[in-house]
């Protein structure tokens, strides 16, 4: 008699403690397994483990209900259930209504849980991971402003033939690099549930770099306007739309950037070898860390690098308390060439040779 495998469960919670109730749980029930626990933002980017159910706990029914509906407008295939305070009569027609497959009380009962989260798993699964498009998504921000994080965003994105995102605001990437966009950002935020890696291709315009640009809005006024939830969305449909994307978070003012880092596969911070700047990446490099990113995702790139710097590349790591992927040397014409001209001329030394092995860094 074949023996039935456990169900792997994915706690999707952003209540640690709430999560860790429900993980006790899958752990008793003797059918089922847990495949972790992922907060709600990277799960909605597609950045979460293969399972067979997913579970979504909140405290707030309604937000629950939320998160149900967003997951299930992913169009994975990974059933979902609801865990609510009251799992009555109503809370399961909603749940029905937005895509779930069912509701468990909270914390949910160890034999319950495996019943239905058997019931509902995808037969003739074996356990292998759920299929994600496969392009990795970077976020680049600055330590503080003038850092050049929009150089080195661009410069990585062309030497990995990436497509760049504009998510810094005033950063205006696309008007710099002489892009003729009729759409930008705030187009694809409308499109709500409806956005696609098809959409994303559309909006994105060609460079006389040859990067393909997703251009950002302008007004720092309209980018604090995006709406939340956008950032997930955008980061899982640019990776069915390119091997790899290059978001310019700027310095990670408002929803839609803080989102975007954590919805990346890894995180760039770029700063220079001075200690005001440093300072700076030690508390974004925090900030980045408490927002759910794992520390091995974070690389340092110290831009403007001299030997006579303030701080040499071991100091600005354990001063800032992540590792530096590399550093890019003080290029005088690397820097004004994109400044004023808007390009980046590849060469064998200088700046651009630095930026080449990043990338490879990156892709290891």
């Amino acid at each position: 008699m074949e023996t039935l495998r456990p169900v792997r469960c994915l706690v999707v919670c952003s209540d640690s403690a709430l999560a860790g109730e429900v993980e006790v749980a899958v752990g008793r029930a003797h059918g089922a397994t847990t495949a972790g626990t992922v907060d709600p933002v990277p799960a909605l980017a597609g950045l979460r483990p293969g399972c067979d159910v997913m579970l979504v706990a909140d405290l707030s029914t309604v937000r629950a209900l939320g998160i149900a509906r967003e997951l299930a407008a992913t169009g994975t295939e990974t059933p979902v259930l609801l865990l609510a305070s009251e799992p009555s009569g109503p809370v399961l027609r909603d749940a029905m209504a937005v895509g779930a497959r069912g509701v468990l009380g909270l914390p949910p009962d160890p034999e319950q849980l495996e019943l239905t989260a058997r019931a509902v798993a995808w037969p003739g699964r074996h356990g292998g991971a759920e299929h994600h498009p496969g392009g990795r998504v970077i976020a680049v921000c600055g330590a503080k402003g003038g850092v050049g994080a929009t150089l080195i965003s661009v410069a990585l994105a062309l030497a990995a033939d990436a497509m760049l995102v504009d998510l810094a605001q005033g950063a205006d990437i696309a008007s710099h690099l002489g892009c003729v966009a009729e759409r930008s950002i705030a187009d694809l935020a409308r499109l709500g549930h409806s956005l696609t890696a098809e959409a994303v291709g559309a909006v994105a315009v060609p460079s006389a770099l040859g990067v393909r640009v997703l251009p950002g809005v302008a007004s720092p006024e309209l980018a604090a306007l995006l709406p939340t939830g956008l950032a997930p969305a955008l980061a899982r449909e640019c990776r069915a739309a390119a091997p790899w994307t290059m978001t310019d978070v700027g310095t990670a003012i408002g929803s839609a950037p803080t989102e975007a880092l954590v919805c990346a596969d890894a995180v760039v911070v770029v700063t220079t070898p001075d200690r005001l700047a440093v300072a700076a990446t030690s508390r974004l490099v925090t900030r980045v860390v408490g927002l759910g990113v794992s520390d091995q995702a974070v690389g340092i790139v110290v831009n403007r690098w001299t030997n006579a710097a303030e701080l040499r590349p071991k100091e600005v790591e354990r001063a800032a308390g992540a590792r530096v992927l590399g550093v890019v040397r003080e290029d005088s014409r690397f820097g004004a060439d994109f400044a004023n001209d808007a390009r980046i001329r590849g060469r064998r030394r200088g700046a651009w040779a630095d930026v080449v092995r990043i990338r490879e860094r990156l892709a290891a």
